[in-house]
C-alpha cells in the first residue's frame, strides 16, 4: 500500500502532482563564478532529473550578491541569471515536471570572498568564527566564516526587499512556486534563535520578534506570488 500511495496523486496549493517523489533541495555548487550564473551542468542536472508530475526544488539560490553563502552557488538577482534559470526551466517544464526556486541569504555563513563585503547577521558573535568545526566554501577552499557585524534595521528592511526582487525574478524566469529556507543556519534561522539573535529592538528578544524578519519576507514574496505557491523550510 506504501508503493501504490507514492504513486498517487498530491496537491499542494494549486499545483496538482502526478506523484510523491519530490527531489528536496541539495546544493550541488556547480554556478559559475563569480557571477552566479546557473551553468550548463546544472542545465543537465536538473533536466535529468525531471519527471512527469514531479516537482524539483532548486538548490540554495542567493536574492543578491552579498547573500551567498558559497562561491559556485546560483544567484536570481540579475538579468542574465533569470534567463539561465529560464532555460533549466523550460527545460524541467518540457519533461513535464515543475519546479520551485528556494531562496535564501547567507548572512553570517559566508566569507567576504564571496559576499564581496563584510558578512552581517542578527548579532554579533566572535565564537562563531573562531569555530574551527564550522567552514564555508569559498575561492579559496574550505575556511573559517570571516568576522560579522550587526544589521542596522535599514538593512533588514533592503534584503527583505530583496527577497521581493529575487521572487519577481523566479516568475520571470518561469518557476512554479517558491521555498524560503529558514533553515541550514542562513540568516532567517540566524534570527530565530536567541543564541544567534541578541537583539535589544523589534527583531530581537521575544519570539514575535524574532520570528518578524520571516513573516515580513513571506508577505513580501507572496505580493508577487500569492501565499498558495509559497513554502518554507
Amino acid at each position: 500500500m506504501t508503493e501504490k500511495k507514492l504513486f498517487t496523486s498530491a496537491q499542494i496549493g494549486p499545483i496538482t502532482l502526478k506523484h510523491r517523489v519530490v527531489m528536496p533541495p541539495m546544493s550541488r555548487l556547480r554556478g559559475t563564478w563569480p557571477t552566479a550564473l546557473p551553468s550548463d551542468m546544472m542545465f543537465d542536472y536538473y533536466t535529468q532529473r525531471a519527471s512527469d508530475g514531479g516537482l524539483i526544488i532548486t538548490e540554495g539560490t542567493a536574492t543578491s550578491p552579498e547573500a551567498r553563502a558559497y562561491h559556485t552557488a546560483p544567484g536570481l538577482y540579475s538579468d542574465d541569471q533569470v534567463a539561465a534559470w529560464k532555460r533549466i526551466v523550460d527545460a524541467v517544464h518540457g519533461k513535464g515536471g515543475l519546479f520551485f526556486a528556494q531562496l535564501t541569504h547567507a548572512g553570517r555563513a559566508t566569507h567576504d570572498a564571496v559576499a564581496g563585503k563584510q558578512p552581517a547577521s542578527a548579532s554579533v558573535n566572535p565564537e562563531y568564527w573562531t569555530n574551527k568545526s564550522v567552514v564555508v566554501s569559498a575561492p579559496q577552499g574550505l575556511v573559517l566564516p570571516a568576522p560579522h557585524r550587526a544589521l542596522e534595521v535599514a538593512e533588514i528592511k533592503a534584503i527583505v526587499a530583496e527577497y521581493g526582487a529575487a521572487a519577481a525574478n523566479a516568475s520571470r524566469a518561469g518557476f512554479d512556486g517558491l521555498e524560503i529556507l529558514a533553515g541550514n543556519a542562513h540568516i532567517v534561522e540566524q534570527f530565530l534563535h536567541d543564541s544567534s539573535n541578541q537583539r535589544t529592538d523589534s527583531y530581537g528578544g521575544s519570539l514575535e520578534n524574532r520570528t518578524r524578519l520571516l513573516f515580513e519576507i513571506i508577505e513580501t514574496v507572496a505580493k508577487v506570488w500569492g501565499i498558495d505557491r509559497i513554502g518554507v523550510r
